[in-house]
């Protein structure tokens, strides 16, 4: 019986990786297929060459999967997950020369994807490409991907078409396009079908991202002010989204506002303007002082639910605060 092979480099303890080699390739050998564990078998091969960073016979036993099963769902996710495979090992690879080799061969078989006149790829199918192929740093070829999901994706899938787009703006941010990135989530807060979905957040923690990195280094004020005014929006827009989740979590977003607002006074300072300065560290104060007075000082706050991102929290609300914003206290 065909299937029964599939046990034996089970049944054998010597080089368990070589001997599952011989016998799947034996076995597809046979069996091209003609067979339902082929398709199997195709996927087995390519993991385990994957794994041993055999590049060109993952990339053979994948030609023969599409060859014999190319109308199948496997067929179609097969190439996109060995790209995405090929750049989570790249980031193992500390050689520069071999990291890049791999990361040219992930954004090789994502570009043929890109470029492919299949209709099985799925609009999903684009977006995971695009945020693999950020995590390459190919930017161009990220864009592309995102572009073709959104295209893909039409006026239906809006979880698509919101993970792209903020997907498109982080190319941008990648790239230095810091600006046209900020009018960019925007414009997905302007979008009310995309600014009432749960990846919102993700848009606010880019705007907040850009806005404090750039703000601290911008010489220009009004360019300055419209950073920190992005990053200010941002956390109050994350306020909105976390008005329904645990205490702890909202807490962290007034330490957010008050540590931007600190960020921007040092800012300030720093460029010679000393009221604007003196101005944002009093309201600072303000926002301390009403979470103090919200929160008992040494209030213990419920742990974060497993799952929950964890490097939220800070502690107790006291605890909570920095030296710098313990010092606006004490000067208030």
């Amino acid at each position: 019986e065909p299937s029964r092979r599939l046990e034996v480099f089970r049944q054998k303890n010597i080089d368990p990786k070589k001997n599952a080699i011989d016998t799947l390739e034996s076995y597809t050998a046979k069996y091209p297929n003609t067979d339902p564990f082929s398709k199997q078998s195709y996927l087995q091969l390519s993991a385990i060459y994957t794994m041993a960073n055999d590049v060109e016979n993952t990339k053979n036993a994948l030609d023969r999967l599409n060859k014999y099963f190319k109308d199948s769902p496997e067929a179609r996710t097969a190439w996109p997950r060995l790209a995405k495979s090929l750049v989570e090992f790249a980031s193992t690879v500390t050689e520069p020369e071999r990291k890049q080799s791999i990361l040219r061969e992930a954004s090789r078989i994502y570009a043929d994807m890109i470029r492919s006149e299949n209709s099985n790829y799925h609009a999903y199918d684009f977006a995971l490409a695009g945020e693999s192929l950020i995590e390459a740093e190919d930017w161009k070829l990220a864009q592309d991907a995102f572009d073709m999901a959104i295209m893909k994706a039409g006026t239906n899938l809006t979880t698509v078409i919101a993970r792209a787009t903020i997907g498109k703006t982080t190319v941008l941010k990648e790239k230095g396009e810091y600006l046209t990135a900020l009018d960019d989530i925007q414009n997905f807060f302007n979008n009310k079908k995309l600014s009432g979905m749960p990846i919102a957040t993700n848009a606010c923690m880019l705007a907040i991202d850009i806005g404090l990195k750039q703000g601290k280094i911008e010489n220009d004020t009004q360019i300055r002010d419209r950073y920190y005014a992005a990053a200010n929006d941002g956390i109050s827009r994350l306020r909105g989204y976390w008005a329904k989740e645990p205490q702890w979590k909202r807490d962290t977003v007034e330490m957010m506002s008050a540590d931007a607002l600190l960020a921007q006074a040092a800012c300030e300072e720093s460029k010679g303007d000393a009221k604007k300065a003196a101005s944002l560290r009093g309201k600072v104060a303000v926002a301390l002082y009403s979470l103090i007075n919200a929160r008992k000082p040494v209030e213990a706050l419920p742990e974060p639910a497993e799952g929950e991102d964890q490097s939220l929290k800070r502690g107790k609300t006291l605890e909570q605060f920095t030296p710098e914003e313990l010092a606006i206290l004490e000067e208030a």
